[in-house]
């Protein structure tokens, strides 16, 4: 190591950690965010899909493009967040022009005209992406910039996350509200969403200020764009956390995206979807401080394996759940949100530790890059999470079926088990993970 990265490591060291205002400041605008993606996820394909009659097929390869046209968009933006400083900070001025974009893209995806089509979907859903790209991966390296060691960066993810999480419990609020006044019309409720999201963007904006934003701390070298990127995914021991990643994250897409048509098509409860909904994310809320203190003092994967393994006990049985069962299913998106609340933590903390071990130990400014490379394999597991089962499910409609008609117990296996499959998956890669809180030190053979 020169010296360089010794004065990366000892500056580091000497920072003392950052108030709880500061963190609530810098975490703020993660609840706007999240209230306005969560439709994205769950409302906006079931939306086009039925009520906009584009079908399920259509709209799943659609939106698969969008993310995958999403993905080159990520390592730019890692890069250029580590390597220029627009006037007024480092992450700031990413969160400030990349904010007003979301709320634009939002506002045209969320009240779309009569007409609109795929190609209508297909143009806002890039801008949307695009602009949030440019939001949010600086703003995850920002809550990197912040934290000061293998723990603290625990607290940093969680503050983010509960924000996330608090802003997607407010979007579930305002559709049950939306859906007592309109029903089950997706459009009102929509742009109900784009409202309330837009005005506490307005409120948690100013707050960024009160966060620092000056990477004193961090090497002064600066990573070449493709350089950059391919060395972090060669960095001792994160091909198995991104892969491990990836593949569970695929395993969350998949009944996210299934959400409203299980609940509607199985369950026959189209109704209770919102307050389901409510239910998981509020478990998941309440579960991140349970997560971190479980992380303390233990390696992080190995927590993360065991709230892996709380999910899939939830997922297997809800092939077996059908009309009716509302009850059953509350409980199931009660153990998945529980889990959920680590897997919003522990993985993106474990990304942190990477990019800090990398800083100090080639002196090179990365931490953009790593989200960068992290914000990729979250935009190609949701490709593939929507590129799959809604044709899976569009595909095999009866001959003659109308459009958006669903087959309910292809969509409760779909739904139920197929996620099982990834996150087991995600934990055997991950179980043999070298790094952890020495050095996150030395790494063990891979």
């Amino acid at each position: 190591m020169d010296g360089s990265a010794n004065a990366f490591t000892t500056q580091a060291a000497l920072r003392p950690r950052r108030s709880t205002g500061v963190m609530a400041a810098y975490a703020a605008i993660s609840a706007p965010l999240a209230l306005l993606y969560l439709p994205l996820q769950v409302l906006i394909p079931a939306y086009y899909a039925q009520d906009l009659g584009l079908g399920f097929a259509a709209v799943g390869l659609a939106l698969m493009i969008c993310r995958v046209f999403d993905m080159f968009t990520d390592p730019v933006i890692g890069w250029l967040s580590e390597t220029t400083r627009p006037p007024g900070g480092y992450r700031r001025p990413w969160l400030l022009i990349g904010v007003p974009g979301i709320l634009l893209s939002v506002w045209m995806l969320f009240a779309p005209p009569a007409d609109a089509g795929v190609v209508y979907l297909i143009f806002w859903s890039s801008m949307l992406y695009l602009a949030g790209t440019a939001a949010i991966i600086p703003f995850n390296a920002w809550g990197a910039d912040l934290a000061v060691d293998y723990e603290d960066r625990n607290r940093a993810t969680a503050w983010r996350t509960g924000f996330g999480i608090g802003g997607a419990l407010l979007g579930l609020g305002v559709i049950a509200v939306a859906t007592v006044h309109y029903g089950e019309d997706g459009g009102p409720i929509l742009a109900a969403l784009a409202i309330v999201g837009g005005g506490l963007a307005a409120a948690a904006l100013p707050l960024l200020f009160y966060a620092p934003d000056d990477r004193a701390t961090h090497a002064a070298g600066r990573p070449k764009l493709l350089r950059g990127f391919c060395d972090a995914i060669a960095a001792p021991g994160y091909p198995r956390l991104i892969g491990a990643f990836f593949v569970n994250a695929i395993g969350n897409q998949i009944p996210a995206v299934l959400f409203i048509v299980y609940v509607g098509a199985v369950l026959e409860q189209p109704l209770a979807a919102g307050a389901m909904l409510f239910l998981y994310f509020a478990f998941g809320v309440a579960a991140i401080p349970f997560w971190v203190r479980m992380a303390q003092g233990r390696l992080k994967q190995h927590v993360w394996i065991a709230s892996i393994a709380l999910a899939c006990a939830g997922f297997v049985v809800v092939p077996f759940l059908g009309p009716g069962d509302i009850v059953w299913f509350g409980l199931v998106c009660a153990v998945t949100g529980i889990a959920f609340g680590a897997d919003m933590v522990l993985p993106a903390s474990m990304n942190a530790d990477q990019a800090e071990i990398y800083e100090r130990d080639a002196a090179v400014a990365q931490t953009g890059v790593f989200f960068a490379v992290w914000g990729t394999a979250t935009k190609l597991a949701a490709a593939i999470g929507v590129g799959v089962a809604f044709p899976i499910i569009g595909f095999a409609q009866p001959a003659g079926a109308i459009v958006g008609a669903v087959d309910p117990t292809l969509v409760a296996f779909v739904y139920g088990w197929t996620p099982i499959l990834f996150k087991a998956a995600a934990a055997l890669v991950i179980w043999r993970y070298p790094l952890d809180d020495r050095a996150t030190t030395t790494p063990a053979t891979l």
